[in-house]
Parts: structure tokens; sequence; C-alpha cells
């Protein structure tokens, strides 16, 4: 899941939302590029609990994202590990349901507690891209990527205009 925050500059409810029918990893049409669509988040809602939304945080959010070809192979080989129908989660929970984002943030805490990498969260890799993007591209480029509506999300403050060094 990690790679797949890294290569989509998703957010953490998208990624943890992803269905496998979500995923184009055996492209036998078009180009034939492995992509990901990014198309719901997973959320809490007080009184509801844990749901899977059909729609992304914002209008903008829903897109489709081409993706590297490891992050593929990783998709491919999660895929056959875990023997996953096409409106299973990409990355269930040990009860097959989604995970929670905060869940998901607990055990990157856990994971990185004591290795001096503790500053490095899972938003760590989006700020990342959108750094990259907006300093190399452009910002409406970077804006649309992310899922923003408005390019003044997106714009790098002077303070962050270099990306964290993992």
């Amino acid at each position: 899941m990690t790679d797949l925050l890294a290569t989509t500059e998703a957010r953490i409810g998208e990624v943890l939302a992803l269905r496998w029918r979500d995923n184009n990893i055996d492209p036998s049409e078009g180009d034939g590029k492995a992509t990901v669509t990014l198309s719901s988040t997973v959320t809490w809602i007080n009184g509801q609990g844990l749901i899977r939304q059909d729609h992304p945080k914002t209008a903008s959010g829903w897109r489709t994202i081409t993706l590297p070809g490891f992050a593929t192979d990783l998709l491919r080989r999660h895929r056959t590990e875990r023997q996953l129908a096409p409106g299973d989660p990409a990355f269930p929970s040990a009860s097959g349901s989604c995970h929670a984002p905060h869940s998901f943030r607990r055990q990157w805490r856990d994971a990185t507690a004591g290795t001096g990498f503790e500053w490095v969260t899972p938003y760590s890799f989006r700020r990342t891209v959108a750094i990259l993007l907006d300093r190399e591209r452009t910002t409406d480029d970077a804006a649309a990527r992310l899922g923003h509506s408005d390019t003044a999300v997106t714009k790098t403050p002077p303070h962050c205009r270099d990306p964290p060094r993992l």
C-alpha cells in the first residue's frame, strides 16, 4: 500500500477504498498502460461508522492515474496472493472489509518508531509529489493530478519549496 501511496499521490482514504475492479493492471486495450481509478474514499461517519463512500473527497478527485511498472507488478503479486474478487477491497482488513485510515496511520507510526524516520507520514508522499509537479510542470497539472478543485490548495508555500528527502 505504501508503494501505491507513493506512486499515485492518492489520499489514504482513496487507496483504502480501491477495489480490484478499479485497477486496470492487465491492460489489453488502448496504450497498454496499467492504471488505477480513484473514484471513492473510505471515511468515518458518526452514527454509521466506517463506510466506503462512492465518491472522492471532491468532484475533481475522481481521476485515473497511470501506474509505473513496479507498482503494477506489486499489485499483480498482491492480487495473486490474496485471491480477491473484483468487488473486494484491494487492501482489505483482516475481516475482509476496508481498513480505517486512522488504523493505517497508527500502523505507520508503529512501523517507523525508532527508525529515525518518524517524521515521514503517509501524507509525505502526497506532499512530495505535489511539490515536484508544481516545480517541474504547472500548478494546474499538479492540481489535476492531486484531485484538487482549486489551484490555491496546490500552490507550494515558500517554506516547502524542496520536497522532504526520504
